[in-house]
């Protein structure tokens, strides 16, 4: 499938290297007249001097799984200033973590030492890191002088979280009590402004290329009107993902005409207006705190392939300096969040070419897509000679048992977003009525009393199904959606059968899911009732999630794996808190028929719960809304360990449990699909006249 990168077209890209292949493109290649209302106008010999000729240097580049922050304060007049820092993502690592500012002053100066100052109490000594034109402040007795950026590296200085209050004192300014810059004499030193710039890894983090560059170049006011420089080394590939840059810049004010650009367009929306940071005081002063932190999130504004980033200042009224730039790019194609979904496909969409100039769109940001956040999309067909589908408030019972899932994604929070296309029609309402449910497809199709076949070696043949699906679900839906079919019965051997998944035994073809299957209760009583056709669509998409009616086996009937996959427990669902919910595994405690203890029954970790379990004395299944004691042995005594056959199979074993959310796999979505699959027989209405008439009673 032909994926078309969906970025913003007014986007270009330079992608050459050397300075004089650069200048050639002053304008940008976006701008045929150079000159264009949406360029930058050519700014001569200034093109790269933000680089090459204000020092603007590299001082950090490394790809890693993580992130950066930057937040600034602006210090005239106060020698001192807070920083806070609050977005750092809980369990990250710092990995570097960077202090830079500015001052404007003469190069000697009894009684201050540029370089130094505090850092919550503790004393820091930066590096001089550059020195830049003065961009337009005249102090009196001594002119004009120049700028100074200092950089610290104070990764030892940082919280281990990385967020916290930061506390700047001690650094070199003329005047401290912080008088308005407007109304107070220029008495040198004069400083600006300070960025904290904290990097960080985090396990569940895009992999990022991450570059800062510091320096000092300045622009306006009888200097170059444009500023560009190149963050090299950094190479998108054919599909761009989250990316955020952050312009710092010292001396803005807020009536200036000031922007910053992304390979020469105009306007990122950026002005250096002094504004975008608190001063000392944590105010803002008349015309603005004269430093800027601003970050802009470029996602959205990169066409790759790139091998570098061409940005560029710009001031056309007064003067400026450009101190620092941070860049973070992450490819497109990882999948950050881990559900089998391309970054780029869950922010861009995904597009087909059909013919030459024709494409069709599927647009996944538009369903709430989200690279870092975990989504699962069903496409529900159904059979329209029976109502075979979910009343509405069972469909948001799914989508809510999803929400609520113990699964942590990287945007710091829980849950999976299922969603559930029926072209929005749900029981007893016809399509379109449910927006909610409404993903553009969602077919109503032809009943058919028993859909498919079985082969003489007892698999089940999915070529029916398939003839349904090439007809109804779109192929640009393929690797993305599963499909499923509301069906009113299997065939032969299988009539009667509550549905079957696409995943099949034994094991080898089984573990690694699938993204197919069927709901089929057309020969229950009623067709399966509401609750009944929920839990078999948990039940069944569990399959295609990898999931076995043992958990990690195939054993069934445990009273330990308190999951809506093991069959004691699918119809019933599980009792946790006196409340039964239609829900996978959270926790995996474990027992051995051998030596069942009666006192702590299925112990601590399942305190809450309720279970169910099978009695050899009585021949029944019984039930019990605590999870100890419990009568395993059936024998009215309750205490010390016993022997019991508690799953009925006949034997004494161990019986294993798991936790279904942490072994869910998204991998079925790409698995080959198979023509043959053996179904690992699920429920039928005789057994669950079995558990209810006959076996599921309450604990005497």
């Amino acid at each position: 499938m032909k994926h078309l990168r969906l970025f913003v077209i007014w986007m270009v890209v330079l992608g050459l290297l050397s300075p004089r292949a650069a200048f050639a493109q002053i304008g940008g290649p976006g701008c045929p007249d150079r000159r264009g209302s949406n360029c930058l106008e050519d700014s001569g010999s200034s093109f790269l001097e933000a680089q090459a000729g204000a020092n603007m240097k590299l001082v950090f580049s490394k790809t890693l799984k993580g992130g950066y922050v930057a937040h600034g304060v602006g210090m005239r007049n106060t020698g001192s200033g807070t920083i806070t820092v609050n977005d750092v993502p809980a369990d990250a690592k710092v990995v570097k973590a960077y202090l830079l500012w500015a001052i404007i002053g003469p190069a000697k100066m009894t009684g201050f030492a540029y370089n130094k100052g505090k850092l919550n109490g503790n004393a820091i000594t930066g590096t001089q890191v550059a020195t830049g034109l003065n961009p337009r402040v005249a102090v009196d007795g001594y002119g004009m002088p120049p700028v100074y950026t200092f950089r610290a590296d104070v990764t030892s200085r940082v919280a281990k979280t990385g967020n916290g209050i930061y506390e700047l004192t001690g650094f070199a300014s003329g005047i401290t009590d912080g008088s308005d810059p407007q109304n107070a004499v220029y008495t040198a030193p004069l400083l600006d402004g300070a960025t904290l710039i904290i990097i960080y890894s985090h396990p569940n983090a895009p992999l990022r290329t991450i570059v800062f560059y510091n320096g000092a170049a300045t622009t306006g006011r009888g200097r170059p009107q444009n500023l560009h420089m190149t963050a090299a080394g950094i190479k998108t590939g054919d599909l761009s993902g989250l990316s955020q840059a952050t312009f710092i810049v010292a001396e803005g004010q807020n009536f200036a005409d000031d922007q910053g650009a992304l390979f020469f367009h105009k306007d990122l929306g950026l002005h250096w207006n002094g504004e975008s940071v608190l001063n000392g005081q944590g105010s803002t002063f008349i015309d603005g705190n004269l430093w800027d932190t601003q970050t802009v999130d470029l996602t959205y504004l990169i066409d790759p392939p790139e091998t570098e980033f061409q940005f560029t200042l710009s001031s056309d009224h007064d003067g400026i300096t450009w101190v620092g730039q941070v860049v973070a790019y992450a490819s497109g194609d990882q999948d950050t969040d881990g559900d089998q979904l391309k970054d780029a496909w869950e922010l861009f969409g995904i597009t087909r070419e059909i013919t030459p100039d024709v494409y069709e769109f599927l647009d996944l940001p538009g369903f709430g897509a989200d690279p870092l956040h975990k989504d699962l999309f069903v496409e529900a067909d159904y059979m329209t000679g029976h109502d075979h589908l979910m009343a509405v408030n069972y469909l948001e019972d799914l989508v809510a048992t999803f929400a609520n899932a113990p699964v942590i994604n990287p945007d710091g929070t829980t849950g999976i977003h299922l969603r559930i296309d029926t072209g929005g029609a749900a029981y007893g309402q016809p399509a379109g009525t449910y927006q909610q449910f409404n993903l553009g497809e969602g077919n109503a199709i032809a009943e058919d009393a028993q859909l498919g076949a079985v082969t003489a070696t007892g698999d089940y043949d999915w070529s029916e199904f398939q003839a349904i699906k090439n007809v109804h679900f779109d192929d640009i839906r393929l690797g993305v959606f599963h499909y499923m079919v509301f069906a009113h019965d299997l065939p032969g051997s299988l009539s009667g059968t509550s549905g079957i998944s696409r995943n099949g035994s034994p094991d080898a073809k089984f573990i690694k899911g699938a993204s197919d299957f069927i709901v089929s209760l057309g020969a229950w009583d009623e067709m399966g009732i509401q609750p009944e056709r929920e839990a078999v669509f948990l039940h069944e998409l569990g399959h295609n999630l990898g999931l076995r009616h043992g958990g990690s086996d195939v054993l069934e009937n445990k009273p330990n794996y308190l999951s809506v996959m093991n069959k004691l427990y699918t119809i019933d669902g599980i009792n946790r808190g006196s409340v039964r919910y239609f829900d996978f595994a959270r926790i995996a405690p474990t027992l051995t028929e051998t030596g069942l203890n009666e006192i702590t029954g299925l112990g601590p970790l399942a305190a809450g719960y309720g279970l169910s379990w099978y009695c050899p004395a009585l021949g029944r299944r019984l039930v019990s809304d605590v999870p100890a004691p419990v009568d395993w042995n059936c024998d009215d005594l309750v205490g010390g360990t016993v022997k019991a056959d508690i799953n009925g199979d006949g034997k004494f074993t161990a019986l294993k449990s798991q936790n279904d959310w942490a072994s869910i796999t998204f991998q079925g979505l790409v698995q080959p699909i198979l023509t043959l699959t053996k179904p690992i027989g699920c429920l039928t209405q005789a057994e669950v006249n079995s558990l209810h008439a006959g076996g599921l009673q309450p604990a005497p």
